[in-house]
């Protein structure tokens, strides 16, 4: 694991990959591992086995925070938003991150254009977190979609904990609608920071 985590943080994300799969045949239930291999494999692009990997990771350890929010943005990222909101749904079941995970619901119902729904899981998550700056942000996204602003931004938390928050757009949060298909099909890159076992959320957004 610790390899995984110098290589991660060199940017040599396949050989970071290899070795958190040499970790997981070492140690097939190690959740961490298979959480850790997801990141580096999202890293590359290669969403569809990231997937698999936090999916493997979750059903070892289903309370596990950093899972659920990067398998839902890894899901995101495929435009399987509906799935996204499946895992979400069962992370709040199992009591999961309830505050955050509700603003993350947020910005997946946001997606699919639930503006109230997503206003009320806001709410919800400013209920349980009145300071999340996130959430606060969010609870204004619903009320002026009709403005032409783009979709939440996705956030990836990486090993360490730290949240990459994807930009909206250059000129900020409004007045570039036209380019908001493109805009969403960017794949801005995931964030580095040290540290080689995932952790719970919390981590601070980090900008380029």
């Amino acid at each position: 694991m610790e390899l995984g985590g110098a290589l991660f943080e060199q940017g040599r994300y396949p050989e970071a990959a290899a070795a958190y799969r040499e970790a997981i045949r070492l140690r097939p239930d190690f959740a961490q591992a298979h959480v850790s291999l997801g990141l580096a494999l999202a890293r590359t692009g290669a969403y569809g086995d990231a997937e698999s990997a936090l999916r493997r990771a979750l059903s070892l350890n289903p309370k596990d925070a950093t899972a659920v929010a990067n398998l839902t943005t890894v899901l995101r990222r495929q435009r399987k938003v509906a799935d996204a909101e499946v895992v979400q749904r069962e992370a709040l079941a199992r009591e999961v991150e309830p505050a955050t995970v509700r603003r993350d619901l947020g910005d997946t119902l946001y997606e699919q254009g639930r503006y109230p729904e997503a206003a009320a899981a806001y709410r919800e998550a400013l209920t349980l977190a009145p300071n999340d700056p996130k959430a606060q942000r969010g609870s204004a996204w619903p009320s002026s979609a009709a403005a032409g602003w783009l979709r939440p931004p996705e956030r990836i938390v990486t090993p360490s904990g730290f949240a990459r928050t994807t930009p909206p757009c250059a000129s900020g949060w409004a007045s570039c609608c036209a380019g908001a298909t493109a805009m969403s099909r960017r794949p801005w890159p995931f964030a580095t920071c040290s540290g080689s076992t995932p952790t719970t959320l919390g981590g601070t957004s980090i900008w380029p």
